[in-house]
């Protein structure tokens, strides 16, 4: 009986483990006892982690140990974070990096976080378009400049680099543009 339990606590560790993704979980009942668990909750609010998984992922190894968990530090922590989550320039910052989230801003704040999480997505997608023309236009100088290329591959390549250049700078003008955008919407640039 007592190894059929040892091996439950090690089973239901290694689950904790997985389900943490890369967090480090708490492995003896006296880490748990040290778990700071304010700043457990200030983390997964910042991850955009919704209060009741979260709080499931932090705690069930402790709980499994039998060990204490402060829930009210966790879920304060959490709750004092929410609004700064759900502010319209992390939203912005979060769409522009390609992040998703996991809906958990709900009104007043869900409208304006939904419109600047879309409107990062859309500088994404700016800021890649970009960064996809330069390295383009570099790959076509590089052809260009290559003696060793035949005139008519050199040629073509000039040409190519020119319109690269061109789409580079057309998304660098569209990203000057959005950024300009967000700063007046008070999102900020959103980096």
């Amino acid at each position: 009986m007592k190894n059929s339990l040892a091996k439950l606590r090690a089973v239901l560790a290694l689950v904790a483990v997985f389900l943490s993704g890369c967090t480090v979980t708490p492995k003896t009942a006296d880490d748990c006892a040290k778990t700071d668990w304010a700043r457990a909750g200030a983390r997964a609010i910042e991850r955009g982690q919704p209060l009741a998984s979260a709080w499931q992922r932090a705690s069930a190894e402790c709980s499994a140990l039998g060990a204490p968990v402060n829930r009210a530090a966790f879920e304060q922590s959490w709750g004092a974070g929410f609004a700064a989550y759900c502010a319209p320039r992390n939203a912005l910052r979060l769409g522009r990096s390609g992040s998703g989230h996991e809906g958990i801003c709900t009104p007043p704040f869900e409208a304006e976080f939904l419109r600047a999480h879309d409107f990062g997505r859309v500088l994404k997608r700016a800021d890649d378009d970009r960064s996809e023309a330069n390295s383009a236009m570099l790959r076509a100088r590089a052809v260009a400049n290559d003696d060793k290329k035949p005139q008519n591959e050199r040629v073509a390549a000039r040409r190519d680099e020119e319109r690269q250049q061109a789409l580079r700078d057309n998304a660098a003008g569209r990203v000057s543009a959005l950024e300009a955008t967000s700063a007046q919407l008070g999102w900020g640039l959103g980096r």
